[in-house]
């Protein structure tokens, strides 16, 4: 027994050393061969870094802006060789992005690259690129991240346009085999080593697969750079994505419902790689979204379908477009999942009795102050408006005394005369039937704020509201909003929108990250509230009740 050990040691380290000697051999290979494919095909767009991520992005065209987001082993490069991408730019602005990992992206080891994460990161590169309220299109997973990217900013997107996409989790062979190459360790050393000659010998049957029942087309093969595929880092982000496909489904599909974006969705009736029916079809049975099944066609129907899937495309920006030039802010509210109101100047016409107060009020302290003056302030809650007229010493000495004189005067003299504006409860009538959460958010006190709601007639159509009574700091502080966002639980600022009549109101959302519709009933000039960063402005309450009816009816 000891002499076969003796043997069979040195046997076992020959066999060790040979299989580790391969894989090195496999390893420098594999380097090689990765310096040659990226000296082939160089990075063809920019580079933007978000957060540390660098993200490498394709730009052609100019107008309306289109995203373009490639499936999992793909890159940017596939909306060029297919030819949808120059169909695009024609007459549009299209930027197709490497995902993260893909093509010439990066991809941080410290983070799980799920698909809401992935759209996190592309939407904050709409701002650094100036991408302004796109159409996305997602293909394969990259529809995953396209419909994620709406459903948590669905203000910042025009409309979505999903191409074969993955919604619903399902038991997949190719998610359990990814497993071993996803591993940490393991995987680095199957990737950097077996993994490329591997997929390099299966990929003429993997792409017979994708393109079926079709060949693949010429442009493909002649267009796409597949060494650039079967390099080590995008095998491991390809193998990520797999394994992380079935999650990302079951993460969005709790969340399909609440898709407020315009959406499109086209598939192929003979796809072998995702199950149509059960995905693409039964995603819009569940949003009732228009779906094309284009007959005869498989998993990559921008190649076999390039004038529907161009056509669906520019449709979509068309619509949004025509809709955003007719109905600014009725497209805003169409979108969002919350609405945050302000209520003097915004739901009552309260402006000028608060100012008349004020102006009452100091005078009774000994300051004579021009109405216009404090005209302008008024949105700002006391503890903001008083220091801008006062000094330390005299808030200290008076500031008290003044703000209970001023609520006790406006209360018995000039609240009974505050009227509501036209058409608010019908207005709230049509969000809260749309489903929208609806908050009051102001820089009054509590007990204003309640008579306000009796005028306007809306007390059992609000949800929650907020008042200065509330927080610290009243507007242009962003303390109200951020409350009202705590108390609309899951929706996000990106999700909500406000609407008022001050500056004060749009500078104190934009602190809390919302946008703001700006309403001049309140009296304030436009060009303040545009500076102040209102993304759009409506007249009243009633125009904004017919530019929603307006822009519901064109969705």
């Amino acid at each position: 027994m000891a002499r076969r050990d003796s043997v069979s040691t040195p046997l076992i380290a020959l066999a060790a050393a040979l299989g580790a000697g391969a894989l090195g051999a496999l390893a420098s290979r594999n380097r090689q061969r990765t310096r040659l494919a990226e000296h082939r095909h160089p990075p063809r767009g920019w580079f933007v870094s978000i957060e540390g991520t660098r993200l490498h992005y394709i730009e052609r065209g100019s107008g309306t802006p289109i995203v373009l987001l490639h499936g999992n082993g793909a890159m940017a490069e596939d909306f060029i060789a297919s030819g949808l991408m120059d169909r695009l730019a024609a007459t549009h602005r299209v930027i197709a992005i490497d995902r993260p990992g893909f093509g010439y992206s990066a991809r941080p080891r410290s983070r799980a690259w799920t698909a809401r994460r992935q759209a996190a990161l592309i939407h904050k590169a709409f701002a650094k690129l100036g991408i302004e309220r796109p159409v996305v299109v997602g293909h394969s997973w990259g529809a995953l991240a396209a419909l994620e990217l709406a459903l948590d900013h669905p203000l910042d997107l025009a409309g979505l346009v999903l191409l074969a996409g993955y919604f619903f989790p399902s038991i997949r062979l190719d998610v359990a085999l990814a497993m071993p190459n996803a591993t940490p360790l393991i995987g680095d050393v199957l990737n950097h080593t077996i993994a490329p000659p591997l997929w390099r010998a299966l990929a003429p049957r993997l792409i017979r697969k994708i393109f079926a029942p079709s060949s693949a087309p010429e442009r493909f093969a002649r267009g796409f750079p597949l060494d650039l595929a079967l390099r080590p880092k995008q095998l491991q982000a390809t193998a990520h994505d797999t394994a992380l496909l079935f999650a990302s489904a079951a993460a969005v599909q709790r969340r399909h419902r609440n898709l407020a974006v315009p959406t499109a969705i086209l598939a192929g009736a003979c796809d072998a790689i995702v199950e149509t029916a059960a995905q693409s079809q039964r995603l819009a049975n569940e949003i009732a979204a228009p779906v094309d099944i284009i007959p005869n066609a498989g998993h990559m129907i921008h190649y076999d379908a390039p004038e529907p899937v161009a056509r669906a495309i520019e449709r979509m920006a068309d619509i949004a477009a025509e809709t955003m030039r007719a109905a600014p802010a009725g497209t805003l509210l169409a979108q969002a999942r919350a609405v945050i109101f302000d209520i003097d100047g915004t739901l009552v016409d309260s402006v000028d009795l608060h100012a008349q107060a004020w102006q009452e009020a100091f005078r009774y302290y000994g300051h004579d102050i021009n109405y216009t003056a404090i005209r302008s302030q008024i949105g700002k809650g006391g503890d903001q408006l008083m220091p801008v007229f006062l000094s330390k010493n005299e808030l200290r000495e008076k500031g008290d005394a003044l703000e209970k004189y001023r609520s006790a005067l406006f209360k018995a003299k000039y609240l009974p005369r505050v009227t509501g504006f036209p058409d608010v409860r019908a207005l709230f009538e049509r969000l809260r039937a749309a489903g929208k959460a609806i908050v009051l958010a102001s820089s009054s006190k509590k007990d204003d704020l309640d008579v306000y709601k009796r005028i306007a007639d809306i007390a059992d159509l609000v949800d929650a509201d907020v008042s200065a009574d509330d927080v610290d700091r009243s507007k242009p502080h962003p303390d109200v909003f951020e409350s009202a966002l705590q108390k609309l639980g899951r929706v996000s600022a990106a999700q909500a929108i406000a609407i008022g009549d001050s500056p004060y109101d749009a500078e104190a959302a934009a602190k809390a990250g919302l946008k703001t519709i700006g309403v001049r009933c309140g009296g304030f000039p436009e060009h303040d509230l545009r500076r102040a960063g209102c993304s759009v402005i409506a007249d009243d309450p009633a125009a904004l009740l017919r530019q929603y009816q307006g822009a519901s009816a064109r969705r």
